[in-house]
């Protein structure tokens, strides 16, 4: 059963929202996006390149579908957290393990 869908931008504003930090954004076109994961695909034949920009993820980045699920979570009377709670729980977690300074979340506390 899939998640909640947000779109990048939402998704950015929700990132923002509970870490304080500001993102970088950069406007792109999906079928621009698509091109560099074909292009970065090509290069891998010649060189490493540890990034994990492919043509697939791309296409899942650019293309992911939006599907409509509340009738079937309610179907099964099952409830999502938010999307706000799972980032947030994500976040203070990265902080707390060492993989995201707790600089860059001035919003994220971490208990000890």
């Amino acid at each position: 059963m899939p998640g909640v869908y947000c779109s990048w931008t939402e998704l950015a504003d929700i990132i923002e929202a509970v870490s304080g930090c500001q993102l970088h954004r950069m406007p792109a076109q999906g079928w621009k996006l698509r091109v560099v994961g074909r292009m970065t695909d090509f290069l891998r034949y010649f060189k490493t390149i540890d990034s994990p920009i492919s043509a697939e993820t791309m296409r899942y980045a650019t293309l992911w579908p939006n599907i409509k699920n509340t009738d079937e979570l309610a179907r099964r009377e099952l409830s999502l957290r938010s999307t706000e709670e799972t980032f947030s729980d994500a976040i203070t977690w990265m902080v707390h393990v060492g993989h995201l300074a707790a600089s860059h979340c001035p919003k994220v506390t971490v208990n000890e």
